[in-house]
């Protein structure tokens, strides 16, 4: 076996590994988006200690960057290096098992989507427009967006 051939074995062990870490990152919940749009990455703890790392997009680079020392390392070498952590984040997303941040402690509205409407409207809603807004919601058609305190449909 060449040098080359051991290089290449070394390296596809190694993504396979990352790859094995990912998918145990995403499925223990460890991802998490905040209210300021980033994803934070919790390592799995063993000894009582846990790091977070920030999982962000680059918009000048147009890649997807972490802070963590080993993406730092290998991404000066290779553009196309992907740390765990953010392989952690694709599977949250495909998997939808991303943690949303809390909403922030000083938002006035906490409660149902209709007591947010007719605060932000100020309006007093008839029971028929009650009805079918907690109907849109209960079926996920209607969402509610604390970060802009706006109303959208999906």
């Amino acid at each position: 076996m060449t040098d080359t051939e051991r290089e290449k074995q070394a390296k596809e062990f190694a993504d396979e590994k990352r790859d094995r870490r990912a998918k145990a990152m995403a499925a223990m919940g460890l991802v998490e988006r905040k209210a300021d749009g980033l994803y934070y990455v919790s390592t799995p703890s063993l000894r009582g200690r846990q790091t977070q790392y920030k999982i962000w997009r680059d918009e000048k680079l147009k890649k997807v960057m972490c802070n963590c020392l080993e993406f730092e390392e290998l991404f000066k070498n290779d553009k196309t290096f992907r740390c765990e952590h953010i392989i952690a984040v694709k599977y949250a997303v495909v998997q939808k098992t991303v943690k949303q941040a809390e909403k922030p402690k000083d938002e006035p509205y906490n409660t149902s989507a209709v007591e947010f409407i007719e605060a932000i409207l100020q309006i007093k809603l008839t029971e028929r427009q009650k009805e079918v807004i907690k109907l849109l919601e209960n079926n996920k058609r209607l969402v509610i967006s604390w970060k802009r305190s706006d109303i959208r449909r999906m």
